[in-house]
């Protein structure tokens, strides 16, 4: 994983490497510094020692300040490529699979767990990188000075990494736990808000308060568990730093006895930091590494996900779309059974049926977001889709209304006329939550869209449902003139005015298509 991490801005990181050898080599330079210093006690007047002194100082802030610089491109490089990423993955999902996740999880995924990956990852994986320099550096100091001295400090290291290596699997688990929870946590919050005016309505805020305690005091108690864990292992480290921090001192001490100068044996324990604070940081550090894996992995495995080339768009016009079902099961409950249809381009045909029919299934079907066997051809980029309650963009109302097609202000005012919308200002920025315009102008303006794009097939879901019936009525004729133009709507309370005026009315009920009526010729029982 951290090769992977690192592959795509590997300059970078030769950058970061480059300042922590620097950092480590200036960190030896003090050890030496302040052992020379003790042994030219007696000479600090001079000049020298003050311009070694500056110098180092000037030396060390340069190191410092280049390693933290280069930590912090790193970790905000990461995070620009893994939500990159992310976002690529979620974006070649069809529309069936996006929806099968609530919003939280993809809020929790791009926000929460990110920041949580940098200050419990990214971070510690960098510092431990540096400590690993460090480390390198001082062995190697201390191979040259005193081999005992080395052995010690390395058999400590590894009964440290050892002990830490068993809770590898607990800290995992403890982790995936942590994220559940959370998980758990924003789904009651979202929940609150979707349903709050309800909960005031039933006066359920008792019951609701007590949804969101017990939620609250899960998440509250997973994290400090996972918490404990690492404290535990935390305490544990430190305790071995301290006998490794004595030990070192006994055997400096020895050196002392045998004749080495106080400036050497002092050197020689500043630079042993140099290996026990890497071992004690490192095993702690590797903690929050392996708790935090799973968060890396789910992101990488989503960058795994690239954009898929399933959908074969068909570029010559499509005459004719016809549907084979003998029946499709969800979750082994039968939605649609013996449907056997042909839809015509130019043709307008109404679905009607009661809730739970299976109009939407079917809707959905040719909308391509259920795969059958025949597979319908992809014609997505021949229609447009008007749905209920199809959100809008957060841009202008005429980059709503054109999208990615160019934008013709003759076009557009007189579509605009058409629907109902001419007095609104189409450089008018839409917010989220939409709450300057009402739910039918919402809707007029994805109807203004299919108009403007004006592709041969149109698929409507209640495309109609905000309005009145006057409205609806003016509007859908329009849409029933356009003679070049396909259109399948899904309706659940028709405008009678209008009815007449279809090619064909699919009447179901109970998952199938029990009646089909041609207002413009004659009734056609089945």
């Amino acid at each position: 994983m951290i090769y992977r991490l690192f592959s795509q801005q590997k300059r970078l990181f030769i950058q970061i490497l480059a300042w922590m050898i620097l950092g480590a080599v200036v960190e030896l330079g003090s050890a030496m510094i302040f052992g020379l210093l003790i042994d030219q006690i007696h000479d600090l007047n001079h000049f020298r020692f003050y311009g070694i002194c500056g110098g180092f100082i000037l030396v060390h802030f340069i190191s410092q300040f280049g390693k933290e610089r280069a930590i912090e491109q790193a970790k905000r490089q990461t995070r620009i490529t893994l939500i990159n990423g992310a976002v690529q993955a979620y974006l070649s999902q069809s529309n069936t699979a996006f929806h099968q996740l609530d919003l939280n999880t993809y809020i929790n995924k791009l926000s929460t767990e990110m920041d949580t990956l940098m200050d419990q990852y990214m971070t510690p994986l960098l510092r431990a990188i540096g400590l690993a320099v460090n480390f390198v550096f001082g062995c190697v100091y201390f191979f040259t000075l005193s081999p005992l001295i080395l052995f010690f400090l390395l058999a400590g290291s590894m009964i440290m990494v050892g002990f830490n290596i068993l809770f590898r699997s607990k800290l995992k688990t403890s982790q995936k736990e942590v994220l559940s929870q959370k998980k758990k946590w924003l789904s009651s919050i979202q929940e609150l808000y979707t349903n709050f005016s309800v909960i005031k309505n039933y006066d359920l805020e008792t019951m609701e308060y007590d949804t969101l305690r017990k939620t609250n005091q899960c998440c509250a108690n997973a994290i400090y568990e996972n918490s404990l864990l690492l404290a535990k292992l935390d305490a544990f480290n430190f305790e071995i730093g301290y006998v490794l921090f004595f030990g070192q001192v006994f055997l400096c001490g020895f050196l002392l006895h045998n004749g080495a100068a106080a400036g050497l044996a002092v050197s020689a324990m500043q630079v042993s930091n140099t290996i026990t604070n890497p071992v004690i940081n490192f095993s702690t550090l590797r903690n929050r590494l392996v708790s935090n894996g799973p968060i890396l992995e789910s992101f990488l495995s989503l960058c795994d996900q690239t954009i898929p080339h399933t959908k074969n768009s068909v570029h010559e016009k499509i005459e004719r779309i016809s549907v084979k079902i003998d029946q499709f099961a969800l979750h082994e409950k039968t939605i649609l059974h013996d449907i056997e249809i042909s839809f015509f381009r130019n043709e307008k045909i109404m679905i009607i049926g009661p809730s739970g029919c299976g109009k939407t299934t079917l809707f959905n079907i040719l909308k391509g977001e259920i795969a059958m066997d025949p597979q319908l051809p992809d014609f997505h980029d021949q229609c447009s889709i008007i749905e209920q309650d199809a959100p809008l963009f957060p841009w202008s109302i005429k980059e709503n209304i054109c999208l990615n097609a160019p934008y013709n202000k003759i076009r557009l005012d007189k579509i605009l006329n058409m629907v109902g919308l001419s007095h609104l200002d189409i450089d008018h920025i839409l917010r989220f939550d939409h709450d300057t315009l009402s739910g039918g102008e919402r809707q007029r303006i994805q109807l203004a869209r299919a108009l403007y794009h004006a592709r041969p097939w149109i698929l409507m879901d209640e495309a109609f449902s905000a309005l009145d019936s006057e409205t609806t009525k003016k509007i859908e004729q329009i849409f029933l003139d356009q003679d070049e133009q396909a259109m399948i709507s899904i309706c659940h309370k028709p405008v009678a005015e209008n009815i007449s005026r279809y090619d064909t009315v699919l009447y179901m009920d109970h998952g199938t298509i029990t009646q089909i009526l041609h207002p413009k010729k004659k009734k056609t029982p089945i």
